[in-house]
């Protein structure tokens, strides 16, 4: 019998860019708090906070900031929100 396999995701919401800076809110799986992202891409420095009980989702951040310098370097506008999954 095959086993199902879990996605894992983190939504990003309120996407913002000022010049190197992009900040963000972040929703783990399927938390209702936002937690904080702020993302320098001229270093590639970040900051974050996840939301209370998701302390152990700190590998959702990494995804999240891969995703954001991948959307940044495309040349495109930033979207507002985007849900980024992995399984």
């Amino acid at each position: 019998m095959a086993r199902k396999q879990k996605n894992t995701m983190i939504e990003l919401k309120n996407i913002k860019k000022n010049e190197d800076m992009i900040s963000c809110d972040v929703y783990p799986e399927d938390s209702t708090e936002a937690g904080s992202l702020l993302l320098d891409t001229s270093s590639g420095n970040y900051e974050y906070k996840l939301p209370k009980g998701y302390e152990w989702c700190r590998n959702h951040i990494s995804h999240a900031v891969r995703t954001l310098v991948a959307l940044n370097g495309s040349g495109a506008s930033l979207p507002r929100e985007k849900m980024v999954m992995w399984g």
